[in-house]
C-alpha cells in the first residue's frame, strides 16, 4: 500500500506534534486518498505514484488534513468497532412529578456521524484533492 504523507509532514501540516498513533491513521488516510481518486488521470511513476509535484502535493496535503481531522474529533479507524459511553439526553423533566425521558435518537445521529466519518475523506481533504483536479465529475478519454 502506498502511503502519501509522512508524520513530519503531519506535523508541518498542523503545526503540531503528530498523535501517537500518526502511522496507523496515515495508511487509512492514504487508502481513502487513493480510493477518492481510483478514476483520476495523472501522470505516475512505476509505483503509481503521482509524477507531478502539484498532484504529488495534493495526495500528502489530503493525506494530512484526514489525519489531523480524525486526531481533532478523537477518532481512530484502526481502533476496530466505534464503542462510546452511552450519553442520554433528556427530553423532557418535571420536578414535581419527578420523572425525565431521554431521547436516544440525537446520540444515535451523533454515533452514526462518527463512524461515517471513519470511512470517509472529510471534506476539506476532498476539496484539496478536487481543486487540484483529481476529482471530477467529467469522463477523460
Amino acid at each position: 500500500m502506498r502511503i502519501y504523507a509522512t508524520a513530519a509532514d503531519v506535523q508541518e501540516w498542523t503545526g503540531q506534534a503528530p498523535p501517537d498513533n500518526v502511522v496507523p491513521l496515515l495508511r487509512s488516510a492514504s487508502g481513502l486518498v487513493e480510493e477518492a481518486t481510483m478514476l483520476a488521470v495523472y501522470p505516475a511513476d512505476t509505483e503509481g505514484l503521482p509524477r507531478l509535484t502539484r498532484h504529488a502535493t495534493a495526495f500528502k496535503e489530503a493525506t494530512c488534513e484526514q489525519v489531523a481531522f480524525w486526531a481533532a474529533n478523537g477518532l481512530d479507524p484502526t481502533a476496530g468497532e466505534l464503542v462510546e459511553a452511552e450519553k442520554r439526553v433528556a427530553s423532557s423533566k418535571s420536578i414535581k412529578g419527578a420523572s425525565v425521558s431521554y431521547d436516544a435518537a440525537d446520540a444515535a445521529r451523533a454515533k452514526q456521524a462518527r463512524v461515517d466519518a471513519l470511512r470517509a475523506l472529510c471534506t476539506s481533504a476532498f476539496s484539496i484533492l478536487r481543486n487540484a483536479g483529481l476529482i471530477s465529475t467529467v469522463v477523460n478519454r
